[in-house]
């Protein structure tokens, strides 16, 4: 799996990320999930973006929507509930088989 290293403005390494597990994209709105490590074992998280041009054609992610991605965030929402309640039972089922 490929890692990612933030540096802080000192040029150090600060923090050492790992990309998303699953990406699931509608249009321009993205929905990234993450697989955590807790004290109580693994758990995912989502974060949510929505891709534009800007006017010099660079492309920019935001976190902000307006009322228009809101049906589509919708659907990220629920969808990605769906792949991590689905990746869930299997993490469950593969520990119970090992």
């Amino acid at each position: 799996m490929a890692r990612t290293t933030a540096k802080s403005s000192a040029g150090s390494s600060t923090k050492t990320t790992a990309p998303p597990i699953h990406t699931i994209r509608y249009r321009n709105i993205r929905a990234s999930i993450w697989k955590n490590e807790g004290q109580s074992g693994p758990f995912y998280s989502v974060t949510f973006d929505r891709s534009y041009q800007d006017d010099q054609n660079n492309w920019k992610n935001v976190t902000s929507f307006n009322a228009n991605d809101l049906p589509l965030l919708g659907k990220l929402a629920n969808d990605s509930h769906s792949w991590i309640e689905w990746h869930q039972r299997k993490e469950i089922e593969d520990a119970k088989r090992a």
